[in-house]
């Protein structure tokens, strides 16, 4: 009798191997300086009289801040303990994503997407990882709405609500989706008592309610954040952010990603051929053509085909609640990348829940068993290699440790050694207490060396200066006048304008330079500017 292998035991394995992936790369998926700075500092900052909306711009929800304000209150000021808080919350996910699948595939089955979600999203080498993330209140919500999916297929009513809070608190896009989604639930289904559990809902929002009026939050602190916010909403650099990571509609990257997807299902197409005509070998060799490919781009536009295939669906009368529901909620997690979606811009939050939809919709087309069979081969091997590009990735990226009293810092080696002279620096400077500004990003070393940062701006990339013109950035940096400005080579080419002080912010740099003189520089392949306060 063939043994069934059980739920706690794939998730036992699942487990085991996130473990150790969590060990190989703790802390070397995304940018620490870029990507993770505004995280870390943000919540000491709330520690030292400082607030959201009023002293600081708050551009996502405010629980994440928070949350990692109360645990660096609870157990230090250390960037480990957000590190490993970001491994439980995508641990969690994982695990939800598993029992999700488990609505829809067999258990082997599960085990084997959760393993690829793990290998290819979750550790993804990208701003977008999960382990270390560019927003804590993204990752938040993503658990979010993982939670409330995994609640409405199980019928955990009091947790359908406490998640749609979670996620209210953190990403007010998703909750809006998933605000409709419910109430599609509770019409549809005639399960109108579910109601009376909506209490679960102010959980989290109490949370940070209790804050505002801790701080005692006002309207016109409210309306001064917000209409910065619209700032950035409506600025250029934003919507070429957007552009450059594939997120929004733009025509070049839409061919591009055209061209790959079609590449992709002709490779799909001539690989079934030969399984059709009973050329098995033929047919797995054939679909190791998608190693010429742009494996990262060959699913781009999954989101697409998933909406024309659920019409399809839909009138053909073939398609069940609950996989409707799973096209809503991964369609949530994609509405920044509609057009491109992939393990390395924002679509790699709901990828892997659209490759599961597309994966069922596919079956539903190809009925006989064999066929099936060969779906699975194509799924399997562009796993392999979209794993195996993810790691060759990280392996040609490789990082190496600044090692800082809040924490490891790892860098890429082309900014290693820079920075870790910069570090040296920093540590001379901060023992005669002389403060600093970093530009264009530079809070790690803010947080590091516990040196005030009296900006309502976090950074000075190109998006700032448009989100808060040059005007308003002079007038803070005359109200500080800090010792030291350090001028660091950030690339911020994202945003349309590579270098501060020469593409962008040239009115603020005349101020620094009628202000400061040259003091020192770091030089590597790449330079560090250091300017000192003139003495008047």
């Amino acid at each position: 009798m063939k043994k069934t292998v059980k739920n706690w035991q794939y998730i036992l394995i699942l487990s085991v191997i996130y473990l150790i992936l969590s060990i190989f790369f703790y802390s070397k998926t995304a940018n620490m300086f870029v990507d993770f700075h505004r995280e870390c500092y943000i919540p000491y900052s709330l520690l030292n009289e400082k607030a959201l909306i009023k002293d600081i711009f708050l551009i996502y929800g405010p629980f994440g801040y928070i949350i990692n304000a109360i645990i660096y209150k609870l157990f230090g000021v250390n960037i480990n303990y957000l590190i490993i808080e970001a491994h439980i919350i995508s641990y969690v996910i994982l695990i939800f994503f598993y029992y999700i699948s488990q609505k829809f595939l067999k258990r082997f089955f599960c085990f084997i997407l959760s393993l690829f979600f793990i290998l290819i999203s979750i550790f993804s080498n990208s701003t977008f990882s999960f382990v270390l993330p560019y927003s804590y209140s993204s990752i938040y919500a993503v658990m979010g709405v993982f939670g409330l999916f995994y609640s409405l297929l199980y019928n955990k009513k009091p947790l359908i609500f406490l998640f749609l809070g979670l996620i209210f608190v953190n990403r007010i896009e998703y909750f809006i989706f998933c605000f409709f989604i419910i109430l599609y639930f509770i019409f549809s289904s005639k399960k109108k008592e579910i109601l009376k559990y909506w209490q679960a809902f102010f959980i989290f929002p109490l949370i940070v309610l209790v804050y505002f009026l801790k701080i005692k939050l006002n309207l016109s602190d409210v309306i001064y954040n917000f209409s910065y916010l619209q700032n950035m909403l409506n600025s250029d650099t934003l919507k070429t952010f957007y552009k450059s990571m594939g997120g929004f509609f733009e025509f070049n990257y839409f061919k591009y990603n055209l061209s790959q997807s079609a590449l992709f299902f002709l490779i799909g197409a001539l690989s079934y051929i030969f399984y059709f005509y009973k050329q098995k070998t033929l047919s797995i060799i054939t679909l190791f053509l998608i190693l010429f490919i742009n494996s990262n781009s060959a699913f781009s536009l999954i989101c697409i085909i998933n909406i024309i295939l659920t019409i399809y669906f839909i009138y053909k009368k073939r398609l069940r609640n609950k996989e409707f529901l799973l096209f809503l909620f991964s369609t949530t997690l994609l509405s920044k990348s509609l057009f491109c979606v992939s393990s390395l811009n924002y679509g790699n939050f709901g990828y892997f829940l659209a490759i599961l939809y597309f994966y069922i919709l596919f079956k539903k087309i190809l009925a006989d068993e064999d066929k099936r069979l060969w779906l699975e081969n194509l799924f399997l091997i562009f796993f392999i290699i979209n794993f195996s590009l993810n790691f060759i990735n990280y392996l040609t990226h490789k990082k190496y440790p600044i090692q800082t009293n809040v924490g490891k810092i790892y860098l890429t080696n082309d900014v290693w050694g820079l920075y870790g002279e910069l570090n040296k620096f920093l540590g001379e400077i901060t023992k005669n207490n002389e403060d600093f500004l970093i530009l264009p990003e530079g809070l790690m070393f803010n947080l590091i060396y516990k040196m005030p940062y009296n900006f309502y701006n976090t950074s000075f990339i190109p998006l700032d200066f448009e989100t808060f013109k040059q005007e308003k950035l002079i007038n803070d940096l005359k109200n500080n006048y800090p010792k030291y400005i350090i001028i660091t080579p950030r690339n911020t080419l994202e945003y349309g304008k590579k270098t501060i002080c020469r593409d962008y912010g040239l009115d603020f740099c005349m101020f620094i330079d009628d202000n400061y003189y040259v003091y020192r520089k770091i030089q590597s392949r790449l330079d560090i500017l250091i300017l000192k306060l003139k003495q008047n």
